[in-house]
């Protein structure tokens, strides 16, 4: 049968307007659902298994224990399933013996929550057939620092598992993913989008829709700019960079595939349609679309004869570590090398400069706390003299320090670095100089 449309729900769907809500727009509109679990049901489960591996397990499930009571309100029934408690129970005593964390049993404890959403999707589906990835057959391999989908193994397990189906509506609730053999592994940001795009693909379609709560979106924060301009068109390039500071978009893995196989990205919410992404390069009558903010951040620069020589080892070392960082310069005489990571990294990176690099390469270093990195981004800027030197004036103008001036790796970004306080008031700056008069 031909399937007409994917639609990924966001989590801030299912949150703000219930399960019930979303079972009347299934009904009008046929089609594959991806519906991943509300986000802040998954960050407690993540936060309860770190608190487990650090020795206090029975915390940990109390945590967990909360999580899945406020996954099950979602729900008008919500099926009683004790043994869910039980399996996180024995996976996190496991964890608190371990005392670190193990992959296998953090991926093991997102298995069982999935196995539990699905159960209460179905409870609540009115016969609408509902499928897990890992039946459906999406295979994902670990990849450094995360996951990635087999497409052409995915690709052939779908278009096979479609081919059998006599229903115009699925609905595919999405936690983790998994292996060639079933086994469950640590979701990156993003990995519904992915699936979301790998059907959508392996089914002949040209796009997929992605049902929010908020469906524009906008050339900056709106609880920062009132008003704020809306962005109609989107590359995928300029959805890339402003993916990097807001992970909760879309996946930024989910728009390479969908560059690849060139399949659109359309927000939708219940008041219409929004913004979209596409292959489509769409330049506005402003050259900057769009100034984007990366909070909670902080900056270690660490100095040495040769950076350029202890870079890779030091970078193994912080992936290793689980360090996420947002960014780096390194200075003209490879002397000195800036790490930009969030603060909650910021003790872990000095511990392991300290106890690995000092005096083996590392003459000193020094901590910068609370610090954000803003870019401005736009297709615009490709070739257009004088936007470094306007977005620096704008900020410098009401009297802000820039710490640390970035460039991105393509044409569409440039960014700098403030202290956390002047965050807001510097957003405003290069909004008025470059998008005030957007429309």
């Amino acid at each position: 049968m031909r399937w007409e449309s994917v639609i990924k729900v966001g989590s801030d769907v299912v949150e703000k307007y219930g399960f019930g809500w979303l079972l009347k727009q299934v009904a009008k509109n046929p089609g594959i659902y991806v519906i991943p679990a509300p986000f802040a049901v998954i960050e407690k489960v993540l936060r309860s298994y770190e608190i487990a591996q650090n020795g206090s397990p029975k915390a940990g499930v109390d945590m967990a224990s909360e999580a899945i009571s406020e996954l099950s309100r979602v729900f008008e029934s919500a099926p009683e399933r004790p043994e869910v408690v039980v399996s996180i129970s024995k996976i996190y005593e496991m964890a608190a013996v371990i005392g670190e964390r193990v992959d296998r049993l953090l991926a093991e404890t997102l298995r069982v929550v999935e196995e539990y959403y699905a159960d209460l999707i179905k409870a609540n589906a009115n016969g609408v057939l509902v499928v897990r990835i890992v039946d459906i057959g999406v295979v994902a391999v670990k990849k450094e620092g995360g996951v990635a989908p087999v497409y052409d193994t995915s690709y052939q397990n779908i278009r096979e598992w479609a081919s059998r189906l006599n229903a115009h509506t699925a609905i595919v609730p999405v936690i983790c993913p998994f292996d060639a053999d079933g086994r469950p592994l640590v979701p990156d940001d993003g990995w519904a989008d992915s699936i979301a795009v790998i059907i959508a693909s392996s089914l002949g379609l040209n796009d997929v829709t992605v049902l929010t709560a908020e469906p524009q979106i906008t050339a900056a924060e709106a609880r920062i700019i009132n008003g704020a301009s809306v962005i109609r068109k989107l590359s995928y390039a300029e959805a890339m960079e402003i993916a990097a500071f807001y992970p909760s978009l879309i996946g930024k893995d989910a728009l390479v595939l969908a560059e690849e196989h060139g399949i659109s990205i359309r927000f939708r919410a219940a008041g219409g349609e929004g913004s979209v992404i596409s292959g489509e390069r769409s330049v506005s009558t402003q050259v900057i679309k769009s100034v984007a903010a990366k909070r909670s951040l902080g900056i270690i620069t660490v100095k040495g004869r040769d950076m350029v020589g202890l870079l890779p080892r030091l970078m193994s070392e912080l992936i290793g570590a689980g360090v996420r960082l947002s960014t780096l310069t390194l200075s003209t005489s490879g002397t000195e090398v800036s790490l930009v990571l969030p603060r909650d990294n910021i003790n872990t990176c000095r511990k392991l400069v300290e106890f690995k690099f000092m005096g083996k390469g590392v003459d000193d270093y020094k901590v910068v706390k609370d610090v954000c990195a803003i870019s401005v981004i736009g297709e615009g800027m490709r070739g257009t003299p004088g936007i470094a030197s306007r977005l620096f004036t704008s900020v410098a103008k009401k009297g802000i320090n820039i710490i640390m001036i970035m460039q991105g790796s393509s044409e569409l970004n440039i960014g700098f670095i403030v202290d956390d306080r002047s965050c807001e008031d510097a957003i405003r700056a290069v909004y008025e100089e470059f998008l005030s008069t957007a429309g």
